[in-house]
């Protein structure tokens, strides 16, 4: 009796044990999947074992979501690349443990945690390099065109965007522009800069004078001597131009420095001379007590001499020292063809004309052919002694 009542309790624990076993061979094991931001993040599950030990389809969930698998079993997974979290961009960079994730025995959790990169919040706007205030100088009377060098960068990203009103190699008016500069970065921060351009009119008018004039008195009280003087100004154009002494005034024996000067609207002056040199003509034999260079006939003083082509023209000179009385020690150490009135140039005929000079009393004479000259024309000729002093004179052909 003692013997049936061992063997049925042995039976009882058996069954009970394989009961046991069988229970949890049907427990899943679990797998948590979470991650390493305040956000809830979609895992998509590629591939892995059902609890029933069968393959199971793709599947996904939101974090944390635990998923039921066999035990022991492979799961394959993604997370995504990135995440926007309360306005926050965060990217993937990594997961633990890796993927595939193993499962435990049944009944176990194992924990898979994503983890992704917390980004530097830029608030650092583009920092500009911009040229302090300056002036430039007007080239016309609307201003002038402006060169400048200006730039942004960003310590942080990259300047998206980049520009100044007005820009660079503009044209600028005159007086006194802002120039603004506004920079924007990839994060949208935005700096502006600026500075001033004043365009300034500091240049005094262009004198525009006649060379050294060298003329001829018709008597020992002097020469009216005609000149043209003009100025003309970047900014204001044409301006008035005066001169001490005068256009049209009465210039004695002798050399006169004509001061010339021209102011324009905002007060720049320019000046400049030139010399106006009076010879006289007094005819006769002597000097008269007058210094300076006689020409002497058939060459008149006011250049009105018309000779015929072909003539042999005697281009007579007295020089009278400052004591007024003759000079016989001067020679001539040039003569030249200075200026054609009419057609051809003075290259052409610069050579045209044959010379020959001689000392006869008190008077030098320069014998001028005139076989190769051009009718129609004024030539006008310089004479050059050796003492640096010159004469002019002039005459027409027919």
């Amino acid at each position: 009796m003692k013997k049936k009542l061992l063997m049925a309790m042995s039976l009882a624990l058996i069954f009970a044990l394989g009961l046991t076993s069988l229970a949890l061979a049907d427990q899943p094991a679990h797998i948590l999947f979470t991650t390493d931001i305040s956000c809830p993040v979609t895992v998509l599950v590629i591939g892995y074992t059902d609890p029933a030990n069968q393959p199971g389809q793709m599947t996904s969930g939101s974090t944390p979501w635990t998923l039921d698998v066999y035990p022991s079993t492979s799961v394959t997974f993604s997370y995504p690349a990135a995440v926007v979290c309360n306005g926050t961009t965060y990217s993937f960079q990594s997961v633990s443990p890796g993927n595939p994730v193993t499962s435990g025995m049944a009944d176990t959790t194992t924990t898979v945690t994503g983890h992704y990169l917390s980004p530097v919040i830029d608030t650092t706007p583009p920092v500009w390099t911009i040229p302090s205030d300056f002036s430039v100088e007007a080239t016309g009377p609307t201003g002038a065109v402006v060169t400048y060098s200006a730039s942004a960068s960003d310590p942080d990203d990259a300047v998206s965007y980049q520009a100044c009103s007005p820009s660079s190699d503009t044209l600028f008016a005159m007086g006194t522009t802002a120039v603004t500069c506004t920079a924007t970065d990839t994060h949208n921060n935005t700096s502006a800069g600026g500075f001033n351009v004043t365009v300034v009119d500091t240049t005094g008018p262009v004198l525009t004078l006649p060379s050294n004039l060298l003329v001829t008195a018709p008597d020992a009280s002097g020469a009216i001597v005609n000149f043209s003087v003009s100025a003309n100004d970047v900014v204001d154009g044409p301006v008035e131009a005066t001169c001490l002494p005068a256009s049209a005034s009465l210039f004695p024996i002798g050399t006169t420095t004509v001061n010339c000067s021209a102011t324009d609207s905002r007060g720049n002056q320019s000046s400049g001379s030139f010399t106006v040199t009076v010879q006289s003509t007094v005819s006769g034999k002597k000097c008269r007590g007058v210094s300076g260079h006689q020409i002497l006939e058939p060459i008149n003083g006011d250049g009105s001499n018309v000779f015929k082509k072909g003539s042999t023209i005697p281009i007579r000179f007295r020089v009278c020292p400052g004591n007024g009385k003759p000079g016989t020690t001067s020679v001539i150490t040039s003569f030249s063809l200075i200026d054609v009135i009419g057609s051809g140039t003075v290259k052409e005929f610069a050579l045209a004309a044959t010379w020959d000079v001689a000392h006869s009393g008190q008077q030098w004479v320069l014998t001028l052919r005139t076989d190769n000259l051009a009718v129609g024309n004024t030539y006008v000729y310089l004479i050059t002694l050796n003492d640096g002093s010159t004469i002019q004179f002039q005459f027409g052909l027919r």
